[in-house]
């Protein structure tokens, strides 16, 4: 009997070590984009199982929106948000407005699992719309990134993925360990939120990042 159970508890510790080893890591590359102007972000899925269908929330900047169409009050990302090649005809994406500001945004199957092609390269590319007012040095989220199986089976993505969003003549700059100063400049974080004047670590001024102390 002692036998036995050693040989479960030997296999199930042999599961949960393949299953730990299937990681799955979420990219999206930076965004060149112009005030008034769109441009295209484009994410990418590594999975090393089979999966059915997938789930990121979008979260973007002041004076960064996804683009859209508009019919009746209602928008439509039909021609903005676009699955790649990965995916087949039967697949469809969906995009939902979350309470916190972000965007929920799934690949799948509506009418029954079927898998997506390929383990590595792009899911995605989401058509993203700078307004007038738009500086540069902004920074984009993709956060509870995860897949789901034929079995329906969710697996999660580790971690935040973080992207720039800048002017297309904008390079990045040194940091310089320098004290902000009180020429009525707007100050933002690395996040491009409004920074505080108590706030402390990495911040951009007239889009020049400096350590205030």
């Amino acid at each position: 009997m002692g036998t036995i159970k050693t040989m479960m508890i030997i296999a199930l510790l042999t599961l949960v070590g393949r299953a730990s080893a299937q990681t799955l890591k979420m990219t999206a590359g930076d965004v060149k984009i112009e005030a008034g102007k769109t441009a295209e972000l484009k994410v990418s899925l590594e999975n090393p199982m089979d999966i059915t269908g997938w789930q990121l929330y979008l979260y973007l900047p002041e004076n960064v929106d996804i683009s859209y169409e508009e019919e009746e009050g209602e928008r439509y990302y039909d021609n903005t948000v676009i699955l790649s090649s990965r995916h087949l005809r039967s697949h469809t994406c969906t995009v939902t407005a979350t309470a916190d500001g972000g965007y929920l945004i799934m690949g799948y199957n509506p009418s029954k699992p079927t898998n997506i092609k390929e383990h590595s390269g792009e899911i995605v590319t989401i058509v993203l719309q700078a307004t007038d007012a738009f500086s540069g040095h902004q920074t984009g989220t993709i956060k509870k990134g995860a897949v789901s199986d034929i079995n329906s089976v969710q697996t999660n993505v580790e971690g935040d993925v973080t992207f720039r969003i800048a002017l297309p003549d904008e390079t990045p700059t040194g940091i310089s360990g320098i004290s902000a100063d009180a020429d009525g400049q707007p100050v933002y974080t690395v996040n491009g939120q409004r920074a505080k004047k108590s706030e402390k670590g990495i911040l951009i001024k007239k889009g020049q990042k400096y350590i205030a102390k």
